[in-house]
């Protein structure tokens, strides 16, 4: 069954974004939305409401009278029953390639190296187990391709009331390299398969700032992964430097069979082993792109 939701809500990155013709975030406080058949979509901001009205019978990003300023902000809601269907919402375009599959595509033009992007949330857990993530991605045309420039990932947790999140972009190119455009994508559940119906964020005011300058003015910092203890026997700590792009790790046995794909937020990842027969494993952490950034060993021994 997980296998079948994994498949039914693959969300994959399109590099080949459609540009507009204007630099700016448009409606990013969603004070306008417009009427689509029997739900409303936010301006200038494409949802899953098409999708999950399909699937799950109910529109998963709502107009609220809760905002942080203004008369609205955007509500994205996990909903449904067999199948959790989190709530969507991206400057891009959503499309579905194949079945039940949501790619995403296009974008908003910006031509800056942003620092950071920000924005005000709640959020109520369904189930008391649940997060959101906000991913932005800086690109740059290259002939008939698109670079990735920098990317950005903030996993969001419970919040009764407003509070400002902070996103960071991590730098792949650090020359002076210019983004043409820049994907943002919100959604209520971060994780597909621990999805929880009842699951609510509240979204307003989002906005990037700041510059980044080139190689010449920016120390860089080399990636790296710390794991200890090795071996360990109930808990290995993942410490990861210079990854703030890093978006997976999965573990493989020595057959080579994947045995867990576990979400990176932050900066350190504890995995708990109870369910890990002793003997060696191999690592690899890898990004939005599923690029490697990573590799590497441990070994757990009870």
């Amino acid at each position: 069954m997980k296998k079948i939701l994994s498949m039914a809500m693959a969300i994959v990155l399109l590099l080949n974004l459609k540009v507009a013709k204007s630099q700016a975030i448009l409606n990013a406080d969603f004070e306008s939305w417009q009427a689509v058949t029997s739900y409303e979509d936010p301006t200038s901001w494409m949802t899953s409401n098409a999708a999950s009205s399909q699937v799950v019978g109910l529109p998963t990003v709502l107009k609220s009278t809760t905002a942080n300023s203004g008369q609205y902000a955007a509500q994205l809601q996990t909903a449904g029953t067999a199948l959790h269907f989190p709530g969507v919402i991206t400057n891009g375009v959503i499309t579905s390639p194949g079945v039940g599959q949501i790619t995403f595509s296009g974008g908003t033009p910006w031509t800056t190296r942003s620092q950071n992007l920000t924005g005000y949330f709640q959020y109520t857990a369904g189930g008391g187990a649940d997060s959101a993530l906000v991913t932005a991605i800086l690109f740059h045309r290259n002939g008939a391709n698109r670079d990735t420039i920098a990317v950005g990932r903030k996993g969001l947790g419970a919040q009764a009331t407003y509070a400002q999140f902070t996103l960071n972009f991590n730098y792949h190119d650090w020359s002076s390299t210019m983004p043409d455009s820049v994907l943002i994508i919100v959604q209520s559940s971060k994780n597909i398969l621990s999805a929880q119906t009842g699951t609510v964020l509240l979204i307003d005011d989002i906005a990037l700032h700041g510059n980044v300058a080139g190689i010449n003015n920016t120390v860089i910092t080399k990636p790296s992964v710390a794991i200890y203890p090795n071996p360990a026997s109930s808990v290995v700590r993942f410490s990861f430097k210079g990854m703030n792009n890093a978006s997976t790790l999965n573990i493989y046995d020595l057959l080579g069979k994947k045995i867990k794909s576990i979400t990176i937020d932050g900066s350190v990842l504890n995995l708990e082993t109870e369910d890990m027969d002793n003997g060696m494993y191999f690592y690899q952490v890898s990004d939005l792109n599923n690029a490697v950034l990573s590799t590497g060993k441990f070994s757990i021994k009870k």
